[in-house]
Order: C-alpha cells, then sequence, then structure tokens
C-alpha cells in the first residue's frame, strides 16, 4: 500500500500533462519521465516498509467477508459508490477553498514580494524568480491543475521558453501537494498510515525525475 501511494504521489498526472501539448511541450516526455520517478518512490517504499515489518507477520488489512461481499447486488454496489464520493467531496472541499483563498491572499498582500525580497540571496543561489516561486506555492497550495493554468496563463504574457517548463515539470506536475494528499488520504482512510513514507520515497521520486529532465 505504501509502494502504491508513493507511485502515486511521483507520477505525472495526465490531467495535468496534456495541457501543456497546446504550447509545444511533448505531454509523452512529461508522462514517461513521472513512470521512472513512481518507480523510484515505490521501490524506496517497499524497501522501507519491508526494513520496519517484523519477518512472519501476518497481514493486519481489512478483509471483506465473501459471503457478505456474495449479498451484495449491483444496485447497492451504485449507492455505497454514490455515498462514498459524497464522503470524499465533502471532507475536501473545505481544504480546496481554503488553499485557494490562500493563493489568493498572498497575490493581493503583497506577501509574496515580500518573501521574495527577503529571500533574494537563496533565490539567487538556486536560480529561481519570483514568478518560480508563485507557481511552486500554487501547486503545493491548490494543485497541479491551477499551477498549469497559471502557466499557461503567463506562456501566453511571457512567452516562457519550453526548456524551462519541461525542467521544472517534475516539482509542479504531480499529486504530491495539498488538494492531491486530501483527496487520496479522504478517499482511502488507512493510507494515513503510511503517508510518511510515501511523502518522503515521493520526494525521492521527484528529485530523481528532476535530474533525469536536466539530464535531457
Amino acid at each position: 500500500m505504501a509502494a502504491a501511494f508513493a507511485a502515486v504521489l511521483a507520477a505525472a498526472p495526465a490531467n495535468a500533462s496534456f495541457p501543456l501539448a497546446s504550447i509545444g511541450i511533448d505531454p509523452g516526455l512529461i508522462i514517461i519521465n513521472g513512470v521512472c520517478g513512481a518507480l523510484v518512490a515505490s521501490t524506496l517504499a517497499c524497501w522501507i516498509v519491508g526494513r520496519r515489518s517484523s519477518p512472519g507477520k501476518p497481514c493486519s488489512c481489512d478483509r471483506v467477508d465473501d459471503h457478505d461481499l456474495a449479498r451484495r447486488d449491483l444496485l447497492a454496489a451504485i449507492n455505497r459508490g454514490g455515498a462514498d464520493a459524497i464522503g470524499v467531496v465533502s471532507a475536501i472541499l473545505p481544504v480546496l477553498v481554503i488553499s485557494l483563498a490562500l493563493v489568493r491572499l498572498t497575490e493581493s498582500t503583497g506577501a509574496l514580494s515580500a518573501f521574495t525580497c527577503a529571500a533574494q540571496p537563496l533565490l539567487q543561489l538556486l536560480g529561481a524568480s519570483q514568478q518560480d516561486v508563485l507557481f511552486l506555492l500554487t501547486k503545493c497550495l491548490a494543485g497541479s491543475s491551477a499551477a498549469v493554468t497559471l502557466l499557461l496563463s503567463a506562456h501566453k504574457e511571457l512567452s516562457l521558453p519550453p526548456e524551462k517548463i519541461i525542467h521544472g515539470s517534475a516539482f509542479l506536475l504531480n499529486p504530491l501537494d495539498l488538494p492531491g494528499l486530501s483527496i487520496l488520504v479522504a478517499s482511502v482512510p488507512a493510507l494515513r498510515s503510511v503517508a510518511g513514507v510515501a511523502v518522503l520515497s515521493a520526494l525521492t521520486g521527484i528529485l530523481v525525475r528532476t535530474a533525469l529532465l536536466a539530464w535531457l
């Protein structure tokens, strides 16, 4: 479970990758790069969990009773799925509203400009600009889709070089953000127990993705 969770967090989501084709960027390259990062993340998560678990310890996963499963009909399955979907939406909606409000508040109050001025030496060392910080902040608080929307808007105004977008796609295009984690944990509450391992492994996979894109 930890390996699958880490792989999802490190991979590049298709819904955020394909819109980049409109500005001449091959989404296949980004998706393949995401698969490489996902493989690294899942392998690392599996290794960490394997070292922590005791040999011969039985699995404590919840199992559905076969007899109870056989009695469920199609209508019951549809009702259960609809109820679960409503529960997930109810759980993540406050997080999404707060995250979008934080992004707008950061832009309108000038907090982003104040932060970039204070961190100017560090940003120069990393070769980052205020615009890069805005992209990363939007991605962390509002998700990859919001970051891509902002990226496409900035490309229309400033004609960003495709190489810069590709090199930054590893950090911008992945579900490792506040909305992504909220959706996944709300959908599968059992993921909370392995969230730490999955996030650490996903960060490693994202760094590998960044290194691969820089090497291209």
